[in-house]
């Protein structure tokens, strides 16, 4: 059986230090994720809905707070580890729109 030796300076060498660094790198986001999963510590909230299943609301009405934007999820499972991708990536729920409804009511009420 040989060895093979790889000089510290070939690009074979760094490359395989590289692969190994972003796997580090990926166990570790993975790990965060599963952590804010377990500590229910989300951004973003989760839930079933029974017109939509299981969503993670993105975006909210600024008048009646309604959900204005998801992503929808196959499972819980799914939207948790979605929710959590979303907090690790340092996202936040956004507020700038405004729903069909709320807006429909908002022209009713100025007539």
């Amino acid at each position: 059986m040989s060895t093979m030796i790889i000089d510290r300076r070939s690009n074979s060498y760094k490359s395989v230090r590289r692969a190994k660094e972003l796997a580090q790198e990926i166990i570790r986001v993975e790990e965060k994720i599963m952590r804010l999963i377990k500590a229910n510590q989300l951004n973003f909230d989760v839930y079933y809905d029974e017109t939509m299943g299981w969503i993670v609301a993105t975006s909210y009405c600024q008048l009646g707070g309604c959900v204005v934007k998801y992503i929808s999820a196959e499972d819980e499972w799914a939207a948790k580890k979605a929710a959590a991708v979303l907090t690790v990536g340092g996202n936040k729920p956004s507020a700038d729109d405004v729903c069909t409804s709320c807006r429909e009511e908002m022209y009713q009420d100025q007539i």
